[in-house]
């Protein structure tokens, strides 16, 4: 092998193996070219003859004069710079190659041989290039082709039906034979091509793309990636799932792959090994595994196209950090994710909560309760309703504050706080009172005064699982306006002022604290009670009633239970240990009122006045009818002696109240 150098005049031969090189001034001419000639610019080549594989090279710039010639097969003729030589290339036949190294290849490109004048016109990203032939490529199919180095190779090529019927005279030509055949000529021949696919250079398919299942993929894998520009596949869902590593091997080749009948469907490891076939599923695809995996590898599948997971095994659970970081991911599992996180960290990002709350399932809040201030409240309720921990509504420092247009659906306890130290004026619904676990005011050691006020004037029943409602602040108020209805059906109630002329309902109650009011509040025991009492009552207007009473009410502070006052127990069937209770009612003017029937009366008073101290304390025993006929009794040790005494009495039927007059 050597390289020869041409600074002048020569019509010396390049043998093959060989290289001459023509610099500017030079000139070849007349040889012929077993090797390869390199023509820089300025230099010249003329009536050069490429034999057998040889090689001319033209450089922008340089000059061919008196055309080329193709002799043989396996020759290139390589043409650099974009202004194409206008003499006459003779002879370009089958095996040949004219390679424009300075033009861009591109799918869309096209060729063309008008026979009229024997130009070859070639168009590149909508740049025609003109070549002259000679006659010879009349009847010729001529192909675009990349070049392996960014440009575009010119070929001649045969039919499907050429090749097939001449098969042992193409498989002869060096570098293999080129096919331009339709799209469903190659596709019905691919057997038979694939069978002889070393002989083939490339494949052209016109009129569309070829395009196969996994069977023709697998079977004739070989003839398709010959196929320029690739081929496409559409092919059973299932069966296509179960071949991602085979896609993914031949991916080069492959312009898109469509699933049938049901989604393309790969683990996360299939996915993180195959991703570049799967991105080439049309529609997209499918993702299914543990969740343990998908959680494991969530970082990889945010940077994932869109396409849908599905976790089995349980859910996914994140916290913040992972939520904030893979939400695009985690946004694609199919019914949602849970988080479980710092409450500090959830509290500070409940913004970003609410705006992804419809891929969300719920929120737990770990080491602290998730607090939202009235903004995040009023804004991020949603969010809030998911969070089965609970969370607290902190009002504090938030002056007159009013939410009532939020309607509450909590999956959790919610608590209500108010920091004690300023005055908390908050404006809610009744529904959304019920939904607050614990209202809690009076943290600071300076209670102010703070009000709850309902927008409406509507029954309020507290949830059964609240256990405590705290207005501890002198003048904190329950309610908007008299005669609002209020019923507690929890344990160790703490209530701040009812506000007067209401109506309390008390279930279960073991304490319940009344605030200063003036006018007259009923307070009714709808159970037996036994521990605690009532206080707070007052002394001159309030009633209290019930269904049925423990030993314990009053029995604290029994001066503070009934003063002045009325103390009515419908529907009670009167024990000793309930007649011993009327003993402690020691200031005058007392009224009970029991509407039964009194089995024992002789018992029942022998008892009261043999214990009692009471100074005209009232006893009123329902006979079972008419409230009129029924029998008054006075008892005591005072000013009356220890003697029964019946009274006649008045039933004032509208405010069903008894009143009599006391008999010396």
């Amino acid at each position: 092998m050597s390289t020869s150098y041409l600074y002048g005049s020569s019509n010396l031969n390049t043998n093959a193996g060989n290289t001459t090189i023509v610099f500017s001034g030079g000139d070849l001419y007349g040889g012929t070219d077993y090797g390869t000639e390199i023509v820089l610019p300025g230099g010249s080549t003329a009536q050069t003859v490429m034999d057998d594989g040889a090689t001319l090279a033209l450089w922008s710039g340089a000059v061919l004069d008196n055309s080329p010639e193709f002799a043989g097969s396996g020759n290139l003729l390589q043409i650099y710079g974009t202004t194409m030589p206008s003499d006459t290339i003779y002879d370009f036949t089958y095996g040949n190659k004219i390679d424009l190294a300075s033009v861009p290849y591109s799918s869309a490109g096209t060729v063309s041989f008008n026979s009229s004048n024997d130009v070859l016109a070639i168009t590149e990203n909508s740049i025609t290039y003109d070549l002259q032939l000679d006659s010879t490529g009349v009847g010729l199919t001529f192909a675009l082709v990349p070049d392996g180095s960014g440009g575009t190779d010119i070929v001649e090529a045969v039919s499907v039906a050429t090749f097939l019927g001449n098969e042992s005279y193409y498989n002869t030509i060096t570098g293999g034979v080129a096919i331009s055949d339709t799209a469903a000529n190659v596709y019905s021949n691919l057997a038979a091509l694939n069978l002889d696919a070393s002989h083939i250079a490339l494949i052209q398919a016109t009129g569309g793309q070829v395009t196969v299942g996994n069977g023709l993929f697998v079977a004739d894998e070989a003839a398709l990636n010959l196929i320029v520009g690739g081929f496409t596949i559409d092919g059973q869902a299932s069966v296509l799932s179960g071949n991602l590593n085979g896609l993914e091997a031949d991916i080069n080749h492959i312009n898109s792959i469509t699933g049938l009948n049901g989604t393309i469907t790969a683990t996360v490891a299939q996915y993180l090994s195959d991703e570049t076939a799967l991105n080439e599923v049309v529609g997209g695809f499918a993702i299914s595994d543990t969740a343990a995996d998908v959680y494991s590898n969530l970082a990889a599948l945010e940077a994932a196209p869109s396409h849908a997971i599905t976790a089995t095994g349980g859910q996914v659970t994140v916290g913040n950090g992972l939520f904030v970081a893979d939400k695009a991911a985690l946004n694609e599992i199919v019914g949602g994710f849970t988080i479980d996180g710092q409450a500090p960290v959830l509290s500070g990002n409940l913004n970003g909560l609410e705006a992804d709350i419809s891929h969300i399932n719920s929120i737990t809040g770990l080491n602290g309760t998730i607090t939202a201030s009235v903004a995040e409240f009023l804004s991020d309720q949603p969010a809030l309703d998911k969070i089965i921990s609970g969370y607290d509504l902190d009002v504090t420092n938030s002056g007159a504050t009013d939410i009532s247009s939020v309607v509450m659906s909590p999956s959790g306890p919610v608590g209500l706080i108010f920091d004690g130290t300023a005055a908390q004026n908050i404006t809610m619904t009744t529904q959304e009172y019920i939904s607050f676990s614990t209202i809690t005011d009076g943290v600071g050691t300076t209670a102010a005064d703070s009000t709850i006020t309902f927008t409406n004037s509507a029954t309020v029943t507290a949830n059964s699982n609240v256990d405590n409602y705290i207005l501890a602040a002198t003048g904190d108020t329950l309610d908007n306006a008299t005669g609002d209805t209020l019923t507690i059906t929890g344990g160790n109630s703490t209530l701040g002022a009812a506000g007067g002329g209401d109506a309390i309902t008390i279930g279960t109650a073991g304490t319940v604290a009344l605030g200063s009011h003036t006018s007259a509040d009923t307070i009714t025991f709808g159970t037996a009670t036994s521990t605690g009492g009532v206080t707070g009552w007052n002394y001159t207007s309030d009633i209290l009633e019930a269904s049925a009473i423990g030993t314990g009410i009053g029995t604290s502070s029994p001066a503070d239970l009934v003063y002045n006052g009325s103390f009515e127990v419908a529907g009670l069937t009167l024990s000793m240990g309930q007649v011993n209770f009327v003993t402690d009612f020691n200031h005058a003017g007392n009224e009970v009122a029991y509407y039964t029937t009194l089995t024992n009366y002789s018992a029942a008073l022998a008892h009261v006045d043999t214990g009692g101290t009471v100074a005209n304390a009232i006893l009123i025993v329902n006979d079972g009818t008419d409230p009129i006929d029924d029998v008054f009794y006075v008892v005591g040790n005072g000013a009356h002696g220890a003697t029964s005494v019946a009274l006649v009495g008045t039933y004032d039927v509208a405010t069903a109240h008894f009143a009599a007059t006391i008999l010396a």
